[in-house]
């Protein structure tokens, strides 16, 4: 289909507006103003009078059949759409009116009441007033949506059409003004105006040949003629509508099967027309099984959604931060909408079951129930809307609330990235995205999902980035191939400084980032810039932190091997030197305690058995502290034989575990203690269980704590503990005992 533009037909737009404008006008004039008011009303189609406004004029009744009023016969009223009634008629004139009443022809002598207020106010409180909403929204159209294409002319076709068909509907009942002509060209026009708005909106379905939209004009205008003209067929024009509809819900299906990225405005839409018609088919069937209620005409107040619906659709991706606020009248609307469709069955049904004499309290405590109703339901329902059917998916209200709070609970980069996956991204229902970190050492990529890894270089993408915008819709260069899946490029900055970058892709339901979610996107990157740069800072913290107590674990293997293959080697030659004489048995027994001493210090600083695995280190850490202390029994059952960690690993679990039996001995005066283990490749569990003393745990484990009141042993545990990635759980209570507990898992 040919795109057509309509920027250079200002003269002519403004033209057809006024035209537009001044038709709505005179037939609201002609309704409230020149239209005969003739004390009834009557049902068009078939002459059933449906209302008697001024009984005293005569002995006309509901339901009577008009045949002939004064000169004209009904027949010849139904035929010619010129034809009027009453047209002329002074005030207390006598008209004979010939009616068919209970199947019995009647003759009626009706005094012409003219202007009377009870008719005038049913007049006033209609739906004419619709036609200035249409009217509306069309000025809208013609200002505000951009470009002006062929879906700008459409919508506003459609809107101006529609103010046409309902501002001459209210009069055509009389004839007058050409009002019945009007109505049905304007529904004759509407159809293929709103079939093809409906083809290319959101995007065009397919392209189709120019004599395909030739014949879907040429067949309703040809109808439309033939009503102006008032030639056969006489087609009833109900049937253009109502193929207008049917076929549009089955062009936005097929919209929703074959262009699933733009499914969230196809729904929009479709959903507009259901509750733009609905309230109206309502109060139909209710009219068909009574009379039509007061509250009737609210039905028609549903109207409005469906352009308001259509307006959002084509110029939501052009709004920027004004999308929030159409979103809150398409809300409305929508609430209205349904609202109205049950108000109507609602009184209805009050009205007939209300004793006579309490209807008023009772109209009285409705109308309060509903307005405390719409206060409580409606925050869920816009909610809802805007979620489900307007494609916001953004918790606007609470999201960046929610992650202020859990990200100040993300003590390590891996909760950080959980965090992110699991809430906020999955929040978002991005289903692709990349988070990168860009450090003096290397380009780390810390999160993705559905993107190949090669394609993400944070140089390539920080070129990508304007100077002037933190963030862009696309990339701007269509050529770089392996980075066409993103949609969405967020800088996390700290002092004018990149640190990372998101990268956003797909997005359910269609791909689209609207304009008012930007900042609140902008405000999580740069919540989330500030607690990544504390991290990385803590994580440099923590890795020269361990490269400290891994030199001096390092330092203190060399002091112990030295100690062994030196010192205790360099003994033992200075007892071979001496004579028999010099080795007197006293000092053979100095020699024999500082050589045991010097070997105990080697077990403290080098562990022997540690090198061949940490349960045999640990088995050798029971075997040395009970030759040490002969009053304590120490049980050992430890599964996992094989298993190893590496050398760093084991050591600090094997410090953790010296630590805590010397605080069982030392501080506990504990008499048994058990080491309880299983140490498996990607799970190791270690416990250390005393009958000690015991003491009181609170706020033992707070690193803070523990150094202000100089428990360096269990700080050194904890120490090690945050190293290496591990958890320690200290339960005692005094004259319990105490349960050291130390598990370890690989971080993914």
């Amino acid at each position: 289909m040919k795109d057509i533009s309509f920027k250079n037909h200002s003269f002519f737009d403004w033209l057809v507006t006024g035209l537009v404008w001044f038709c709505v006008l005179l037939n609201t004039y002609g309704l409230l103003v020149q239209a005969p008011y003739i004390g009834f009303y009557f049902n068009p189609s078939n002459g059933k009078v449906t209302d008697v406004f001024m009984p005293q004029s005569g002995d006309l009744r509901e339901n009577d059949i008009l045949k002939r009023i004064g000169p004209v016969a009904w027949d010849a009223f139904r035929s010619n759409k010129l034809q009027s009634l009453f047209y002329g008629a002074q005030k207390g004139q006598i008209y004979e009116i010939d009616v068919l009443r209970e199947g019995q022809p009647v003759t009626v002598q009706w005094k012409y009441p003219g202007f009377n207020s009870e008719e005038f106010s049913g007049r006033f409180f209609s739906t004419w007033w619709l036609s200035f909403v249409f009217l509306l929204f069309g000025y809208f159209t013609q200002q505000f949506i951009r470009p002006r294409d062929l879906s700008w002319g459409l919508l506003l076709a459609v809107n101006y059409f529609l103010a046409i068909f309902i501002a001459a509907g209210n009069l055509s009942s009389s004839h007058i003004l050409g009002s019945a002509i009007q109505m049905r060209v304007a529904a004759w026009l509407l159809v293929p105006v709103f079939l093809q708005l409906h083809w290319i909106i959101p995007i065009p379905l397919a392209r189709i040949p120019r004599w395909s939209t030739g014949l879907l004009y040429a067949v309703p205008i040809a109808l439309a003629t033939t009503e102006a003209l008032q030639l056969p067929p006489n087609i009833p024009y109900g049937l253009g509508l109502i193929l207008a509809f049917v076929g549009s819900l089955v062009v936005l299906l097929l919209h929703g099967i074959f262009q699933p990225k733009y499914r969230s405005d196809v729904y929009l839409i479709g959903s507009s027309m259901g509750l733009a018609f609905l309230p109206i088919a309502i109060t139909i069937i209710i009219t068909l099984f009574g009379n039509l209620p007061e509250s009737g005409p609210l039905s028609f107040f549903a109207l409005p959604v469906m352009p308001a619906a259509y307006f959002y659709a084509i110029n939501r991706r052009r709004m920027g931060n004004m999308e929030m606020r159409a979103s809150r009248v398409v809300s409305a609307l929508a609430y209205t909408a349904l609202l109205s469709a049950t108000l109507p069955f609602v009184v209805l049904l009050a009205a007939n079951l209300t004793p006579q004499g309490s209807q008023a309290p009772f109209f009285v405590m409705f109308t309060l129930a509903t307005i405390i109703f719409t206060i409580l339901v409606f925050p869920f329902f816009q909610s809802y809307l805007e979620q489900h059917l307007l494609g916001i998916t953004l918790p606007h209200k609470k999201i960046l609330e929610t992650y202020s709070t859990q990200i100040t609970a993300s003590a390590t980069l891996n909760d950080l990235l959980s965090l992110l996956k699991n809430e906020i991204f999955n929040s978002l229902q991005v289903q692709q995205y990349a988070f990168l970190t860009k450090t003096d050492e290397a380009d780390n990529i810390l999160l993705s999902k559905g993107v190949e890894p090669d394609s993400l270089q944070v140089d390539n993408i920080l070129e990508l980035l304007g100077t002037d915008h933190p963030y862009r819709l696309s990339p701007p260069s269509r050529e770089v191939s392996p980075l066409s899946w993103v949609r969405l490029i967020i800088p996390l900055e700290v002092d004018a400084n990149t640190i990372g970058i998101w990268l956003l892709g797909k997005r359910d339901p269609d791909d689209l980032y609207p304009q008012a979610d930007l900042p609140i996107i902008q405000a999580l990157a740069n919540q989330t810039a500030i607690v990544l740069d504390n991290l990385l800072q803590a994580q440099r913290l923590k890795s020269m932190h361990q490269a400290n107590v891994d030199r001096y674990e390092t330092e203190r293997h060399n002091l112990g091997r030295e100690l062994h293959d030196v010192v205790l080697n360099d003994l033992a030659a200075l007892l071979m030197t001496l004579d028999d004489n010099a080795k007197t048995p006293s000092v053979l027994k100095q020699y024999d305690s500082l050589a045991q001493h010097l070997r105990e210090i080697v077990s403290e600083l080098r562990p022997p058995l540690l090198s061949y695995g940490l349960k045999l280190g640990l088995e050798e850490l029971a075997d040395n502290l009970m030759e040490r202390n002969q009053e304590v029994s120490i049980h050992i059952r430890v599964e996992g034989q094989d298993t190893r960690y590496g050398s760093n690993m084991e050591s600090h679990i094997y410090r953790m575990a010296q630590e805590a039996c010397e605080n069982a001995m030392r501080h506990g005066h504990a008499s048994r203690i058990e080491i309880l283990g299983n140490l498996q490749p990607d799970d190791l569990e270690l416990m250390v269980v005393d009958n000690g003393n015991g003491f009181d745990t609170h706020s033992m484990l707070h690193m803070d704590y523990l150094l202000e009141h100089k428990h360096f042993g269990l700080a050194g545990m904890v120490e090690r503990a945050l190293l290496i990635g591990a958890k320690l759980k200290v339960n005692s209570a005094r004259g319990t005992g105490t349960q050291v507990t130390i598990q370890w898992k690989p971080q993914k």
